[in-house]
């Protein structure tokens, strides 16, 4: 078949549209956000895609130049994507927005990931692996300041903590760095 993305509706009398200009690829999982009309796929390529649907735009989040990305999931409130990993056994939060963000990356599986599912509040991630475990990874707000603080080796900027943390008030994210002025 032809690889595209076709929206139908209930609606007898709404034509079906057909989003054939975008280059998909062959999808191997598929995800809707909970919040906005946009896709989460993986392809046959190894990516992962967003897709747009009302704007029609396509962003590649992640390649990996070794094995397809297992698995997708939105966190409820649509800001995050967790992936799994066969490849180096991790899975990895992505924030959608600004795309191409840095991920956070939990270790833990001693073999490839298979699936990942955000909890309802989202504050958990479960993760299953072909090693035979399940990992449930508590996954609130200080946590990610702590993975992206790790990450950076500094704490957030006031405008970074507001992009990260928006309905949370800024503070220190590693207490052995001191506080980082906006530029």
């Amino acid at each position: 078949g032809e690889e595209a993305i076709e929206i139908h509706s209930l609606d007898p009398k709404e034509a079906m549209q057909r989003l054939d200009t975008l280059d998909i690829g062959r999808t191997v999982t598929l995800r809707a956000s909970p919040k906005e009309d946009k896709l989460a796929l993986t392809n046959h390529r190894h990516e992962l895609l967003i897709v747009d649907l009302k704007t029609r735009e396509l962003s590649v989040v992640d390649h990996s130049p070794y094995k397809v990305i297992g698995d997708v999931d939105w966190a409820p409130d649509g800001r995050w994507l967790a992936t799994a990993s066969q490849v180096d056994n991790n899975v990895r939060l992505w924030k959608v927005a600004p795309p191409k963000a840095f991920p956070i990356v939990l270790q833990g599986h001693e073999a490839g990931v298979l699936s990942v599912a955000f909890s309802p509040d989202g504050r958990r991630l479960l993760s299953s692996g072909t090693d035979g475990s399940i990992h449930l990874w508590t996954v609130p707000s200080e946590s990610l300041a702590l993975e992206i603080c790790a990450v950076v080796g500094r704490n957030l900027t006031h405008a970074e903590w507001q992009q990260y943390f928006p309905t949370e008030p800024y503070r220190r994210t590693c207490s052995e760095w001191s506080e980082v002025t906006d530029q």
